[in-house]
């Protein structure tokens, strides 16, 4: 039998009094390894976040935490639970605990301004600054998968997946930004 056990950060609230961290263990039995390679093992796996509160000195748990633990806490693997719309990917600050939205509901937020805002834009050009843009836009698309990797590699998340997301989120927005800005023109 083998047991593992692993303590991740995730992240600091912006008034630096907790600390998000997940608790995540497998336990199982060796199973044989494929083509020569090295043992696996039948395991499951269960992941737990807490805050450790650094003014008390306490672990602790807020109403976000518990609903994400619900959710992921027997998840077999971490890049599973990614997908899930509850992955937690900040500390809440105390006195200012909320609800967070999920990573996938801003994305697709975001992507519904985007193709409204992209579409104004679109209505009052010419043939050829029509493909202009649309040139620019397919460029953008580029620069934004991108950019949502290095946020997902840069993140201290034990949900890649979901930070990969956000990451799409943060540009996109950014990109919406920038679009009604050249609108208002």
């Amino acid at each position: 039998m083998r047991i593992e056990k692993h303590i991740q950060f995730c992240a600091w609230s912006t008034d630096s009094a907790r600390l998000l961290v997940a608790l995540s263990g497998t336990i199982g039995k060796p199973k044989e390894p494929e083509d020569g390679g090295p043992t696996q093992y039948e395991s499951s796996a269960s992941a737990w976040m807490c805050y450790f509160n650094t003014r008390t000195g306490a672990f602790e748990q807020t109403d976000r935490l518990r609903k994400a633990n619900s959710e992921h806490g027997n998840s077999t693997s971490p890049e599973l639970a990614a997908a899930e719309p509850g992955a937690v990917l900040s500390a809440e600050a105390i006195g200012q605990e909320s609800v967070e939205i999920s990573v996938n509901d801003r994305l697709k937020k975001a992507d519904a301004e985007l193709n409204d805002i992209h579409r104004k834009l679109l209505k009052p050009l010419s043939p050829a600054e029509k493909i202009q843009l649309q040139n620019e836009q397919r460029a953008w698309l580029n620069d934004r998968d991108t950019f949502a990797a290095i946020h997902a590699n840069q993140s201290w998340s034990p949900f890649p997946g979901a930070s990969r997301i956000e990451g799409l989120a943060i540009a996109t927005e950014m990109r919406v930004a920038e679009l009604e800005k050249r609108l208002a023109r």
